[in-house]
């Protein structure tokens, strides 16, 4: 399976079933299983809560598309 990036996810096409917000604190936080949280790496940086990573995401886009053009 292929991995989502975080512009697929938030698009306004992308159907999920909670919002955004929602969907990050309940859904791709921490494993359900474990009660681990997710990490996130980008290059060589060091992990990051994948909470952390998915909100500011959120809003990066949000902002981007909230910008006069």
């Amino acid at each position: 399976m292929t991995p989502l990036c975080a512009q697929q996810i938030f698009s306004p096409s992308y159907s999920l079933r909670w919002p955004r917000p929602q969907f990050i604190k309940l859904a791709a936080s921490s494993s359900s299983m474990s009660g681990k949280p997710y990490q996130v790496r980008c290059g060589d940086s060091q992990p990051v809560a994948s909470q952390t990573w998915l909100t500011t995401e959120l809003q990066t886009l949000r902002a981007k598309a909230a910008a006069p053009k």
